[in-house]
């Protein structure tokens, strides 16, 4: 099966059929077998390398989405994003019930305010 992933560069349906076992059986060894899993990821780390090199040859050459690609990806710590994560680390000071007091009334007069419900 390793040898049938190098071939498929990672990928696991092409492997699976080019050895004829199924996925599960795969994904089992992956949870059972720590060298298996070490090996497959190997494998992907290979196959992440040679996509990065391809990329990095297609930045050589003018290629100038390419190179958007390559700073949106690698580049966020130096701004090259287009959207903000936020990652929450807290849990929130206060949390309300439904069915805490005055909840319900509350909620009430902001329905008939903006006209929802």
């Amino acid at each position: 099966m390793l040898e049938a992933l190098k071939h498929s560069m990672g990928i696991i349906t092409p492997a699976c059929k080019m050895v004829g076992i199924d996925r599960k059986t795969h994904y089992n060894w992956l949870k059972s077998d720590a060298g298996y899993a070490e090996e497959v990821d190997a494998i992907l780390e290979a196959t992440f390398d040679f996509v990065e090199t391809k990329m990095l040859e297609e930045i050589a050459s003018g290629n100038t989405i390419m190179t958007i690609f390559y700073a949106k990806s690698k580049m966020k710590a130096r701004g090259f994003v287009e959207r903000t994560e936020v990652e929450v680390t807290s849990q929130p000071a206060f949390v309300v019930k439904e069915d805490q007091a005055g909840i319900r009334k509350t909620m009430d007069v902001i329905h008939k305010k903006t006209g929802t419900k």
